[in-house]
């Protein structure tokens, strides 16, 4: 059994509008931990002017077609044959989505002007301005 563990990191910085870094644990065959960590970056002033619109982060795991999710709980989804994803945050809580029209999500095209659906398990975390949210997900 191989023990190596690949690591990816990096981050995105929009001034004045929100800091995100996300790391990707990765052991070959077993397992895949990404973890994001994310901050409202926006001064006082702004953060006051959209305090009614939707301060919601959000962080998808776009899917392949042809495969099967079955979300087991408000942290836990099964991605049939293939693996057991869980979500780790205080905050965030998991929602699955397959081919939705408002707003358009979960659809995927591989040729000009034509789509298919697709799943997406997504993390939403509504009204905080800072927080970490890890994906676990064990391959069968």
């Amino acid at each position: 059994m191989n023990d190596e563990v690949i690591e990816v990191e990096g981050y995105v910085e929009r001034p004045e509008i929100l800091r995100h870094s996300r790391k990707f644990t990765i052991k070959p065959f077993q397992t895949i931990k990404i973890k994001d960590t994310f901050y409202d970056d926006a001064p006082i002033w702004k953060k006051v002017e959209r305090m009614s619109a939707d301060t919601t982060f959000v962080s998808n795991l776009h899917l392949a077609p042809e495969l099967v999710v079955t979300q087991q709980s408000k942290k836990v989804a099964t991605i049939e044959g293939v693996a057991k994803v869980e979500l780790q945050s205080e905050h965030c809580e998991l929602r699955t989505v397959r081919g939705q029209k408002e707003p358009l999500l979960g659809w995927v095209s591989f040729s000009y002007n034509q789509i298919e659906p697709t799943s997406v398990l997504q993390a939403r975390c509504a009204d905080i301005s800072q927080g970490e949210l890890t994906w676990n997900i064990t391959l069968l």
